[in-house]
């Protein structure tokens, strides 16, 4: 180490389990909501030793068993090339920040879950709907392929690999996602998505690396969806967070 230079302090994660209604007692007393969902599904239990108790901070999930994890531009789920550094002086870096925050896919800062590569997708930005639908294309090797949200009435375009049955779920009237669990090897191979209303729904089946997604403040809920896919399926998935529309009013 050079003389003078001060040790880095390590990363620490900034990922806080929300406040009730969705807590491990609520996970471990839940059902798989049968109403509303369509397609075949497997029924599911949490394993007790995915659960953290509320208030605790969550490890970050992409670092893996034993902290072996993945390169610093794939924890932080930055969008760019780190081979392509910008050369820009203070003042011009910092514009490019603001605009970049302010008009690049909604995922640009997001955490990302799984290996990645492939084509980049993020669903587009809907200030005035939530979202009130999920829709997973699993294929008959068990990996998800793509996905599509429904804001309000209608639903987005479809994001992944072509093919897939799809399975989906249309939310109550004013509930919202509040959490995600999941798991992936090369593809994205599970996703439960869990809400407000206590209710949860699989997708897929439980097969590598898992991990858990929430919002950093107990008012948030799921407002979009980015990730990476191949010809296969998807590769990698983030979340994005924000206020749902009734608290923008």
């Amino acid at each position: 180490m050079a003389l003078g230079i001060p040790p880095e302090d390590p990363p620490t994660s900034s990922f806080l389990l929300p406040a009730d209604p969705l807590t491990p007692s609520s996970w471990r007393g839940a059902h798989m909501a049968q109403e509303g969902i369509k397609g075949p599904v497997a029924d599911i239990q949490v394993p007790k030793d995915r659960l953290r108790r509320p208030g605790k901070a969550l490890p970050p999930p992409c670092l893996g068993p034993r902290g072996q994890g993945r390169p610093l531009s794939e924890i932080v789920g930055l969008c760019y090339s780190p081979q392509e550094p910008l050369n820009l002086q203070p003042e011009a870096m910092l514009l490019w920040l603001t605009l970049a925050f302010l008009w690049s896919p909604t995922c640009w800062a997001q955490q990302k879950y799984g290996p990645g590569g492939g084509t980049y997708f993020s669903t587009s930005r809907d200030f005035q709907n939530d979202i009130t639908g999920i829709r997973v294309f699993i294929g008959p090797l068990g990996l998800i392929k793509s996905i599509q949200v429904r804001f309000g009435s209608s639903w987005s375009e479809k994001y992944g690999a072509p093919g897939g049955t799809p399975q989906e779920v249309i939310l109550l009237p004013e509930e919202h996602i509040t959490g995600i669990y999941g798991s992936y090897k090369n593809f994205l191979r599970y996703l439960v998505i869990y809400t407000d209303r206590g209710r949860l729904f699989p997708f897929g089946k439980e097969d590598g690396n898992t991990f858990i997604a929430f919002p950093d403040e107990s008012d948030k809920v799921l407002i979009g969806v980015c990730g990476h896919y191949k010809l296969l399926g998807i590769t990698s998935i983030g979340f994005e967070w924000g206020y749902p529309s009734f608290l923008k009013k």
